[in-house]
């Protein structure tokens, strides 16, 4: 299934919950559109090909069946599979975004700890940067140097 859902900086975190899993519920009603079709409707200039070419995929494991075998093309994959109370993600993206990978993992992580404390905080209300802001502005930043004092 392909889902696209709107986000709006003033729903809460479970609004969106709630929109993702309704548009899910609708996008089930319609799983048997081909993904040429659903391609051709999304203006994807691919549409013509047998396979969609997304640049990013993700994949439920113990939800839906392995998809990311047909999407070679994407940048990124992320896996995420159950394990028990847990949830373990996989990432599978281009050497070229390995940095940039990893800042999404600790963003991504960051953000998971502030909605289950709080799942009913606004999307504007989360900052989402805070150890990257923090690297920026305090580390990048730092340019403290030692000087003799008897110099002058």
């Amino acid at each position: 299934l392909i889902i696209r859902s709107n986000v709006h900086s003033n729903m809460t975190f479970k609004e969106l919950l709630l929109k993702v899993q309704q548009n899910i519920t609708e996008a089930n009603k319609n799983q048997k559109v081909s993904h040429k079709r659903l391609a051709k409707l999304l203006g994807d200039e691919n549409a013509n090909s047998n396979k969609l070419n997304p640049r990013t995929v993700i994949q439920f494991e113990n939800i839906q069946h392995n998809i990311s075998n047909h999407y070679t093309n994407a940048d990124t994959v992320f896996n995420f599979k159950w394990h028990g109370d847990k949830i373990e993600c996989c990432i599978t993206c281009e050497e070229s975004v390995e940095d940039l990978i990893g800042r999404v993992i600790d963003q991504l992580t960051h953000l998971l700890k502030v909605v289950v404390a709080n799942p009913s905080i606004r999307l504007s209300e989360i900052d989402i940067l805070s150890n990257e802001r923090n690297r920026i502005l305090n580390e990048f930043n730092n340019t403290t140097s030692s000087f003799p004092k008897d110099k002058s």
